[in-house]
């Protein structure tokens, strides 16, 4: 490959470790040097492109929360969740933009229009009733689905407010979700009890339900449906619930894989304990914020 390359005049950088095996390290790196070669970014950080080098910037995204800006425009909500949205500009005294699927957005250069309509400057503007309006500040970036908002050092919440059983099955749940994530994601996560937990930015996941976990309670009250995994915003951090009404509908959610890749789970799923048997037949709700 590099003979290739080199005969194709393209330009490349190029590192061998002598000796070294599938995984190596050193001091080059603040990371493992196999993975954070400096060298490696210096050459992607050349190779960047310019947005606009064909008179025109165009980025699509089906969900902020993973990639949210390209060059000098940040999309910060979608009109509908996880659907594709795009947005198209070209720069004519200003930024003339084109948007689909875009609510709110962020521009970091002198804007004067969207979708055809008049607007002047740049930062934030909000679509409100079709009509784009300039805000004094960016409106909150999109979040979710459930497993992105998990990938914020989260800490495993178990319960102390049910029978020996419930809240035995929630300290079980979490160890073994502590452990498959050690052993999949080479990670360690902190297990805390509710009485225990304090907020500090985290993501929450908290076992059991309203009843028994005082941290789902406390910021997610009302009546657990069944069995359940969803999230939502809480008063300085997200918090992801797992569990359901019951203990027998808590042991049906033993079968759903957090910590798999290629699995995927919207912003809340709702099901009956007959989805071990039943499968998707079972799920009564689910769907994005």
């Amino acid at each position: 490959m590099k003979a290739l390359l080199e005969g194709a005049k393209i330009p490349f950088g190029y590192h061998e470790q002598p000796g070294a095996n599938h995984w190596w390290d050193g001091d080059r790196a603040p990371g493992a040097d196999c993975l954070e070669w400096p060298e490696l970014f210096d050459t992607l950080a050349k190779a960047r492109r310019d947005p606009y080098r064909d008179g025109k910037l165009i980025f699509i995204t089906y969900n902020p929360a993973v990639s949210s800006r390209l060059g000098n425009i940040e999309i910060r909500q979608q009109t509908t969740r996880m659907k594709r949205s795009r947005v198209e500009a070209t720069k004519a005294r200003g930024l003339v933009i084109r948007t689909e699927n875009v609510r709110s957005l962020v521009t970091r250069e002198f804007t004067r229009e969207i979708d055809g309509q008049a607007v002047s400057g740049e930062g934030a503007f909000t679509q409100y009733g079709g009509v784009w309006r300039k805000t004094d500040k960016p409106a909150p970036l999109d979040q979710g689905p459930l497993k992105q908002v998990m990938a914020n050092r989260m800490v495993l919440i178990t319960a102390t407010g049910g029978t020996p059983e419930e809240n035995r099955w929630t300290e079980n749940m979490a160890r073994f979700h502590a452990e498959q994530f050690g052993y999949r994601g080479n990670g360690s996560l902190e297990i805390v009890r509710d009485r225990d937990f304090r907020a500090d930015g985290r993501t929450a996941v908290v076992y059991g339900n309203e009843r028994i976990n005082r941290v789902w309670g406390t910021h997610a009250p009302g009546k657990t449906a069944s069995a359940t995994l969803f999230w939502k915003p809480a008063k300085g951090f997200n918090l992801v619930a797992f569990g359901g009404a019951d203990l027998r509908a808590m042991r049906a959610t033993e079968r759903l894989p957090l910590f798999v890749a290629g699995v995927g789970y919207p912003d809340f799923v709702e099901f009956t304990p007959e989805a071990v048997s039943k499968g998707t037949e079972a799920v009564t709700r689910a769907g994005f914020y």
